[in-house]
């Protein structure tokens, strides 16, 4: 197996690597990169390529720029080959943008979020949307799971909480309208309940 990168706009090809199986390989701008690719929008090291017998796994390193790749499968159909804005496994082609990568992405592992949880309410909201989509989307899966209240009536006398059937309808509601980001009004109320559930599964 191959990894190519090729030219956006030409299709030239620019530079190839060979691939081993069972095998990791880190890529970014990094000399101790296995995949050194000189490339602005890239971290140091950006994301690794997990090559298994069946399946090839693009994995993101908490990359600090703006493409972000998260957790990402293939199966090993042939050469993996990657462009500025887009990587193609043959004629597939994923875009990296960011609602195509919610779409498909394992989502963040809870306990990266876990950590970023505590800081979410002092953050300015509009510079966390990425780990907020996130955050909903798990928020989602949780509550199809569970729900039933019963064992969360104490925490909720405590705390403003809408109830994980009020948070659905909101989210369903709010995911509707084109611009995800504006109603910063509905915004709030699911962050603030989204995020008291999430600390009391945890306890």
């Amino acid at each position: 197996m191959k990894l190519i990168i090729i030219d956006k706009d030409s299709q030239n090809e620019l530079k190839k690597w060979k691939l081993k199986e069972n095998k990791t390989y880190i890529i970014g701008r990094s000399v101790q990169a296995d995949i050194q690719i000189q490339e602005e929008s890239l971290s140091r090291k950006h994301a690794q390529i997990i090559i298994s017998e069946n399946s090839v796994q693009l994995q993101d390193l908490n990359s600090c720029k703006k493409q972000k790749i998260y957790y990402i499968f293939f199966k090993k159909m042939g050469h993996l080959q990657i462009t500025k804005n887009q990587i193609q496994m043959k004629k597939q082609a994923l875009k990296m943008k960011q609602q195509q990568i919610l779409e498909i992405a394992r989502i963040i592992q809870s306990l990266k979020i876990k950590k970023k949880l505590k800081n979410i309410k002092q953050m300015k909201f509009q510079n966390n949307k990425k780990i907020y989509k996130v955050i909903i989307k798990i928020r989602m899966k949780i509550q199809k799971k569970d729900l039933n209240q019963k064992k969360y009536q104490q925490f909720n006398k405590k705390r403003s909480f809408y109830g994980i059937k009020k948070v659905l309808k909101m989210i369903k509601k709010f995911k509707k309208k084109p611009k995800f980001m504006e109603n910063q009004m509905v915004i709030n109320k699911i962050k603030i309940n989204s995020l008291n559930y999430w600390a009391l599964k945890k306890k």
